[in-house]
Order: C-alpha cells, then structure tokens, then sequence
C-alpha cells in the first residue's frame, strides 16, 4: 500500500483511489461493476483493492456478503 511521502506522489498513492472511489454512485454494486466504472481513473488492480480495504477499515463502505456488493455510508 502505497501513501504519498518523497518516494511517492499523491497521484501514485493509495489516497487518490479512495478519492475516485468515492466519487462514483454508491448505492449497491458489485466490485466488478464498481472497477469497470473506476478503472480508467484509478491506478491499477492492486491500487483499486488496496483503497477498498482503506475505505472499509475507515468505515466509508460496507460490504454485504450475502449478495457480494459493496455500498457507501454516509
């Protein structure tokens, strides 16, 4: 997991994921979904689930496993 210091741009961070993230419609959707609406703006794979695990420790998302979509909390 990538965080900005000298090595590391905040572009290249963990950070700027959570933020796109974020901006994308929360209601209920699969990861899948949410990648393929995320991934022209996101870093990569490995960058995408890392700040799905930030968001989650944080408690910005939810993820439901009976159906296996994740959903935002306000």
């Amino acid at each position: 997991m990538k965080f900005p210091n000298k090595l590391f741009d905040y572009k290249e961070s963990v950070l700027s994921d959570c933020i796109v993230i974020m901006n994308c419609k929360l209601e209920e959707i699969s990861i899948l979904d949410l990648y393929a609406l995320c991934k022209k703006n996101a870093s990569g794979i490995q960058g995408f689930y890392d700040a799905l695990d930030v968001l989650y420790a944080l408690e910005k998302i939810k993820y439901n496993e009976e159906t296996r979509r994740i959903s935002s909390v306000k």
